[in-house]
């Protein structure tokens, strides 16, 4: 699906990379900073770990999960917009859930339709809802809808 892409592991020195993909995905971004002491956490007992796609050299978009005992949760997933749509976002939540043998949470905006379908897709299913989870550019209060896998 992926055309002249390849994937890598994340390290901490993708936290630049992530920062700026994350400013130009999400109205409340990360920081770079945030993103090291993240990436700085792979030694602990809830390590992170995620992948970051490249598209004909150029930084396309990455997921970021933690590894929890029972479970893992996807913290960030990102694609820049002009390469949404081309099999990015699935390659890597493919690889996502090849590489995690633990059942997968995440928490996405009740207004985020593109991304529930693609989770859904991919055998997340509903199973909450976090009331006033997020806010978004002009202020506004959403709910999360929470989703699992398998």
């Amino acid at each position: 699906m992926l055309k002249n892409a390849s994937l890598s592991p994340l390290h901490l020195a993708h936290a630049p990379l992530l920062a700026q993909i994350h400013r130009e995905c999400f109205d409340k971004p990360w920081s770079e900073t945030f993103f090291a002491n993240l990436l700085s956490e792979q030694q602990t007992a809830c390590p992170v770990a995620g992948w970051l796609a490249v598209s004909d050299e150029q930084p396309a978009g990455f997921i970021l999960a933690r590894n929890q005992i029972t479970q893992a949760e996807i913290l960030t997933f990102a694609v820049r917009s002009c390469l949404q749509r081309q099999g990015i976002g699935e390659t890597l939540l493919k690889t996502l859930q090849q590489n995690t043998p633990l059942p997968i949470f995440l928490e996405v905006a009740v207004d985020n339709q593109a991304a529930i379908s693609l989770y859904a897709k991919h055998g997340f299913k509903t199973v909450g809802n976090r009331p006033g989870y997020y806010t978004n550019a002009h202020g506004a209060v959403l709910d999360a809808c929470v989703m699992q896998y398998p």
